[in-house]
């Protein structure tokens, strides 16, 4: 059984090149390595380059929301706990003299954590988390380091020592 289904929507341009635009959707009903629930609605699109058949560009997003139930590590009782994901991420690939290298990534997740004890006491928390990458000037055997001027760093999601303490 396949774990993707794909289709040919098919061709445009991207980045000054001629490509196959392909989408595709998961169909696996369970992670295999971890037991969570299906990725069922992950999604995509992929930009095959026509002259060489290169991915130019990957994007994906899935929704994942599952709960589980269990003993909490510092509290008393147990715990149940919903997570919600919706998670993004797209790459995009530039040619360089010796092939292909990843130009840029971006991954975005928006989370939502309920964590409810039998008591009935109830946590929630919820956040958006963005990483950004931007690569230049790679050369085999020529790699700098890029300035961090060029990196923006998202202050806005501060660290709460509290509610990571339930995870130690």
């Amino acid at each position: 059984m396949n774990a993707y289904d794909y289709k040919l929507i098919g061709t445009t341009k991207f980045m000054g090149q001629e490509v196959y635009e392909i989408a595709f959707t998961c169909t696996k009903l369970k992670n295999r390595f971890t037991g969570l629930p299906s990725l069922k609605s992950m999604k995509g699109k992929i930009y095959v380059n026509q002259k060489d058949y290169a991915i130019l560009k990957y994007e994906h997003e899935f929704l994942m929301d599952y709960e589980f139930t269990g003993k909490h590590p510092k509290k008393r009782g147990h715990l149940k706990e919903r997570n919600i994901i919706h998670s993004s991420r797209t790459e995009i690939f530039t040619k360089s003299k010796d092939g292909y290298y990843l130009d840029y990534a971006k991954k975005t997740d928006k989370v939502k954590n309920e964590h409810t004890l039998l008591d009935g006491t109830m946590d929630e928390k919820e956040g958006t988390f963005v990483e950004e990458y931007q690569y230049s000037g790679i050369t085999t055997g020529n790699i700098k380091p890029l300035p961090e001027s060029l990196f923006k760093i998202n202050n806005e999601a501060k660290y709460n020592p509290e509610y990571w303490s339930i995870f130690d």
